[in-house]
C-alpha cells in the first residue's frame, strides 16, 4: 500500500519547519495565449512560484518561524525547499510578502502566516 505524509519545507540554511500546521506552494508558467490573424501562438513567460505557510509561533521562538519573520522585516529573499513531493524535492528564492499572526486566548495558541512570492520553482532532486 502507497504511503501518504506531508510534505515538509526547509526555509534559508536549511532550517526544517518544525511546527508548521499546513502550506501550499505552485507555480505558474505565466505563459499568454495570442490570437492573431487566425492563428494562435503563446508567450514564453517568466516562470513564478507562490506559497503559504501557516505555523504554530512557540512562545521562547523557534529558528525556523524567526528567520521567516526576520526575512519579512528585512525585506530580505529566501531560499526555500519542499520536499518530498512523489519522490521530488523542489526550490525556489522567495519573498515574504506577508505575515499574520493570529492567537486565541481560549484555548492558549499562537500561529502564524506567510505569504510567498517567488522565482521560477525547479526541482533539485527526484
Amino acid at each position: 500500500m502507497p504511503r501518504v505524509t506531508n510534505f515538509s519545507v526547509f526555509v534559508k540554511s536549511g532550517r526544517k519547519m518544525k511546527f508548521m500546521t499546513d502550506a501550499k506552494f505552485g507555480s505558474d508558467t505565466n505563459t499568454q495565449q495570442i490570437v492573431v490573424d487566425g492563428d494562435v501562438v503563446y508567450t514564453d513567460a517568466v516562470g513564478t512560484s507562490s506559497a503559504t505557510i501557516n505555523a504554530a509561533i512557540c512562545v521562547e521562538g523557534h529558528d525556523s518561524s524567526q528567520s521567516v519573520e526576520d526575512a519579512h522585516l528585512r525585506n530580505e529573499t529566501v531560499k526555500v525547499t519542499w520536499g518530498i513531493v512523489d519522490g521530488r524535492i523542489y526550490a525556489a528564492d522567495y519573498k515574504i510578502k506577508t505575515m499574520e499572526f493570529d492567537t486565541k486566548a481560549a484555548d492558549g495558541t499562537l500561529t502564524g502566516s506567510f505569504t510567498l512570492i517567488g522565482g521560477k520553482l525547479s526541482k533539485v532532486a527526484g
